[in-house]
């Protein structure tokens, strides 16, 4: 059997990159008292679901998956992964590319972020996030080196009907 993610692990994770650095993003220091502490923790709960709540489990779940790698990578350099630069941008991206990640990798990332920054705002990238020439060419590359896919024959009749008897 496969093990498929679900919503509620996207959700989990997404809140634990927000949490690391709260303060960094609108949504987390919405969520931080006057003292500096978060909240009650039914309303955290509350407001990721809602912040989340549009988007499909599908969306969040490959999301998810290009910021968890970054949020991890970030942890091993000992930075929060709020504090973006276009230099770190490109530094990270450059990591997944020496370390032979999938062709699609650098461009996941980049449309993760954008998807981050656009439900919880991340301070750091201002109003308009735009990534570098060197960013967004890296991450085309990068794609470039993907295998042509190749489209599947046509079925034929027979097995139109073996299909049909299912």
């Amino acid at each position: 059997l496969h093990s498929f993610p679900t919503r509620r692990s996207s959700d989990l994770k997404l809140r634990s990159l927000i949490l690391l650095d709260p303060i960094a993003t609108n949504l987390g220091a919405s969520l931080v008292s006057a003292a500096g502490t978060l909240v009650d923790e039914s309303l955290v709960a509350q407001s990721f679901a809602d912040a989340f709540a549009p988007k499909s489990t599908n969306t969040l779940t490959k999301r998810v998956s290009a910021l968890w790698r970054y949020g991890k990578w970030c942890e091993a350099k000992q930075v929060s992964p709020f504090n973006i630069t276009e230099n770190a941008i490109y530094q990270y991206l450059c990591s997944l590319r020496s370390e032979g990640s999938s062709p699609s990798a650098p461009s996941s990332f980049l449309e993760g972020l954008g998807f981050l920054h656009g439900v919880a705002g991340i301070k750091s990238l201002g109003d308009r996030p735009s990534f570098s020439g060197r960013c967004k060419g890296l991450a085309r590359d990068e794609l470039r080196k993907r295998r042509k896919r190749r489209q599947a024959s046509p079925l034929s009749v027979s097995m139109v009907r073996t299909l049909e008897k299912f």
